[in-house]
């Protein structure tokens, strides 16, 4: 008669490890509210995904964030950390103004470490022939004063509607290690 089996603690915590992986999660609309993303899953973005005005997207370490190559319109999915919704718009600049001490711009707190690193990358297999253009970016759009007029701000380049800039040097829209 056999006695019982004895597993050793690395196949145990190899077989932990399995059981424990979490969803693919796609992210395909806005971020409104406080949101907090889990290493316990992967997230894929299959567009751009703002995070609005009033919201914080915190991501824990260890957590995958996957981008496609394009979405159904041909833009590269980013994600984008909004000033808010513009409150006035000026024909002198040709810029949307914002109310930068008054409201509160989205934010995003991403504090990864050296053992658990928060990653951005693909959802493609990447080659030496389609290296590039596969990732959209973060894009940070605070409410710090740009060169030009005080107050001026800007659209970013290649994305709908999307504005940075302002009056405050002390805005404070992202934390990132």
């Amino acid at each position: 008669m056999r006695g019982p089996t004895i597993v050793a603690p690395t196949v145990v915590a190899l077989l932990c490890a399995f059981a424990a992986q979490g969803a693919i999660v796609s992210v395909t609309k806005d971020i409104a509210v406080d949101t907090k993303w889990t290493s316990a899953n992967e997230y894929n973005l299959d567009t751009q995904v703002k995070v609005l005005a009033g919201a914080t997207l915190t991501i824990q370490p260890g957590t995958m964030i996957r981008a496609a190559k394009n979405d159904s319109s041909g833009r590269a999915p980013a994600l984008i950390i909004t000033q808010g919704e513009p409150s006035i718009y000026s024909t002198i600049h040709t810029t949307f103004k914002f109310c930068s001490y008054q409201c509160s711009g989205a934010k995003i707190d991403a504090q990864g470490t050296a053992s658990q690193p928060i990653t951005f990358t693909t959802q493609e297999t990447i080659t030496s022939t389609n290296n590039r253009g596969l990732w959209g970016g973060i894009v940070v759009c605070g409410f710090g004063i740009l060169s030009g007029p005080t107050g001026t701000t800007s659209f970013v380049e290649g994305l709908d509607n999307i504005v940075y800039g302002g009056t405050n040097n002390t805005d404070n829209s992202r934390i990132f290690y």
